[in-house]
């Protein structure tokens, strides 16, 4: 028998032939589209599509729009959310406080109306999609905030337009709120909508809410100036919640506003998916709106490249679904195919069988949309949050298409008669507007279902579907139903009695960069290192001196060291990981506003680290020397200013900090000029050198 070479396995083209392997992907790819066909399919469920604003305007016409609205009703979409105010404009030629973009000027019909009369004569449910505080995109001036710039809500460095593009009126301005509350209210009351999808329900991060208006009120209330609040203090949390409120109350005024002029109306939020993303970046405490009870639907924006990222964001998401209708909201840009499309929207109608959002209608010519329709689509579905009649009507004909296949699987005719039984009284109390009885009969049912079924697989079919009935219901009856207080976010760390940043002035000097200290006889120390974590002096002492010239900043390290034999050296080219061994840290703040920094790291032995953020592919323009005698070690050191754009100004300042690394085996002992509590890329507690003469 001839041996057995591995290569000879691989290298074989009689084993499997390319066009085999081809064949065995489409198989496979047949299917999963096989699986999907035969997944559950529920007759109450949301299947919704935003319609962006270039889309519908890319339909080209009225009628051509009607045709896409028909498109997405016999893919089994049942809601839409088009794109009604955005930008500071509106597809609408109806609405007072947001002018009609000027790209659909020339339709013969209001967009708007077509979208209504379309889906309503297809029973489709119409939600109108608006932005509420960003009134521009793209770094375009957008008419309102040429008609009302002292509306415009600015960040802590005076900037209107955002790194993301975008430009926001005040949270906090009263005018400016009741203008866009007053906006969004007359969509209500002029257009037969189903709903009303509240977009950019926050801020755009945590740098926005700096205006006029908004720092004298804070200031007023707080004795607070905004400006002054440093990182890790009661007063950074004090700001916190004061700016989630401002979001909080907009939404909670709304709805009461909204229910007032249409108590059947749905009024709905798109939120970022992590609540502590959402606070802490966005001001956006959806917990608040979802446990007291202001809000009917929640769409979390779950936008994921991997299906692994997104199931753990719904595995997080799950502890809501009791207390609120959770449609999670699903991208389409990033997806490449059909079957990437699936491998999301499948897991999230697993986890959240309420419904889905999909973003967004320019998409829908990429997708073959058809595998929804014939699987997880191909009943006729009411919406999950409709009333209570018609989910009845939903419930009643999935109930009763799993009593007649559950026949074959031994559920008796007496069985089947008691099950109906328990259903008629529960729909009894459901048309009856009963919703807590109605639960509680479900209840019973599933009860009986669960003990009183002899054949086992026919009882666990039909308890799940009863659970699934008890998950329709049980946020109608658990709405509002836990009080919640807002309170310092989870992640938000404060810090009693938090150091102070420290400043410093440092002097007119120029230095020889040549190991020799005498130099620096007469420059001022700015002190010794503290813990970066407690403010406690550093032991062993560590001291840094600091001057400039007109091009350069020269820093001077003087490490002291009791035990030379168990320094950590961790030597090697430029950019070798050398702050794993003893080490100093040189940090420089260029632009806080776009939190551009840089630093440099020397290792006891002269090994050089330096980078940009965490991108240690950039070099930076540095001159250095290290030596070590007697119990101490140096670092000396040029930085090159020109290289940051930084021109010393007498008065003037920059932000830097000092840190020493000191290893005692695998143990590292951090420190710092200014006190991060935490990373040494904390830039917001940076300290700052103030040139003087």
């Amino acid at each position: 028998m001839r041996g057995f070479r591995a290569e000879n396995f691989y290298k074989s083209k009689s084993f499997l032939e390319t066009e085999d392997i081809a064949k065995l992907s489409e198989i496979r790819k047949e299917l999963e589209k096989t699986k999907y066909r035969l997944s559950q399919s529920y007759r109450v469920q949301t299947r919704a599509m935003w319609l962006d604003h270039g889309a519908i305007l890319r339909t080209g016409s009225p009628d051509e729009l009607r045709k896409v609205i028909n498109k997405l009703n016999d893919y089994g979409f049942n809601v839409i959310f088009p794109e009604v105010i955005y930008k500071g404009t509106s597809i609408s030629s109806k609405l007072s406080y947001f002018p009609q973009d000027k790209e659909f000027a020339n339709w013969k019909e209001d967009p708007f109306d077509v979208i209504i009369e379309e889906a309503h004569k297809l029973g489709m449910e119409v939600h109108a999609w608006c932005w509420v505080f960003a009134v521009a995109h793209g770094n375009t001036v957008s008419p309102l905030m040429e008609k009302y710039p002292q509306w415009l809500e600015k960040s802590k460095y005076g900037t209107i337009f955002t790194p993301n593009q975008t430009a926001w009126f005040s949270h906090a301005n009263p005018e400016a709120r009741n203008y866009l509350m007053n906006g969004i209210i007359e969509v209500i009351e002029k257009y037969k909508v189903d709903g009303v999808n509240l977009d950019y329900i926050r801020y755009d991060s945590d740098e926005m809410g700096f205006d006029e208006h908004a720092v004298k009120e804070f200031t007023s209330e707080t004795g607070i100036n905004p400006y002054n609040i440093e990182k890790y203090t009661q007063s950074e949390v004090l700001w916190q919640l004061w700016r989630e409120e401002k979001v909080n109350s907009f939404v909670k005024e709304f709805y009461e506003k909204a229910k007032t002029i249409n108590p059947e109306l749905i009024v709905s939020a798109d939120v970022f998916p992590s609540i502590s993303g959402a606070r802490m970046v966005k001001k956006q405490n959806w917990e608040d709106w979802l446990y007291n009870g202001y809000i009917d639907v929640l769409i979390p924006m779950n936008y994921f490249g991997s299906a692994d990222d997104l199931k753990i964001n719904l595995e997080n998401q799950l502890k809501y679904k009791s207390y609120i209708y959770f449609y999670p909201g699903l991208q389409l840009i990033s997806l490449k195919n059909t079957e990437e499309m699936l491998s999301q929207v499948y897991p999230s109608l697993e986890y959240f069988n309420q419904g889905i959002v999909l973003f967004s209608l320019a998409y829908l010519e990429k997708f073959d949309f058809k595998t929804l329709k014939d699987g997880l689509f191909r009943f006729k579905a009411v919406p999950t949050h409709s009333n209570l009649s018609k989910i009845v009507t939903g419930m009643e004909e999935t109930l009763l298409n799993t009593l007649d296949i559950l026949k074959e699987y031994g559920l008796s005719e007496n069985e089947y008669k008691n099950v109906l039984d328990y259903w008629s009284e529960a729909k009894t109390e459901a048309l009856n507007n009963q919703t807590d009885k109605f639960f509680d009969k479900i209840v019973e049912l599933f009860f009986y279902v669960s003990e009183g079924i002899e054949e086992p697989i026919v009882s666990l079919k039909l308890a799940d579907t009863i659970n699934w009935m008890l998950e329709i219901i049980r946020p109608r009856i658990l709405k509002g139903t836990e009080k919640y207080e807002p309170t310092k976010p989870e992640g938000m760390i404060v810090i009693e009695n938090a150091a102070e940043i420290p400043e410093a002035k440092i002097q007119k000097s120029k230095i020889k960069i040549d190991g020799d200290t005498s130099d620096w006889q007469n420059i001022r120390s700015l002190g010794m290192l503290k813990k970066y974590d407690s403010n406690e002096l550093f032991e062993p002492k560590t001291e840094v001196k600091v001057c400039y010239d007109e091009k350069n900043l020269y820093v001077l390290f003087i490490c002291e060291e009791d035990d030379f034999s168990n320094v950590t050296k961790f030597t090697g080219p430029r950019d070798t990981r050398t702050y794993l061994g003893d080490s100093v840290k040189f940090f420089i703040l260029k632009d806080e506003s776009k939190k551009e920094y840089y630093h440099f790291v020397i290792g006891i032995d002269g090994t050089l680290y330096d980078e940009t953020g965490y991108d240690s592919k950039w070099n930076g323009q540095i001159d250095y020397i290290t030596w070590s005698e007697d119990n101490k070690w140096y670092v000396e050191m040029a930085v090159n200013l020109e290289q940051f754009n930084l021109i010393p100004e007498i008065g003037k300042y920059i932000k830097v900090n000092f840190n020493r690394n000191r290893w005692r085996g695998n143990k590292p002992q951090y420190s710092g000029w200014s006190v991060t509590y935490g990373s040494y890329h904390t830039i917001e507690r940076f300290g700052k050198l103030i040139f003087e003469k």
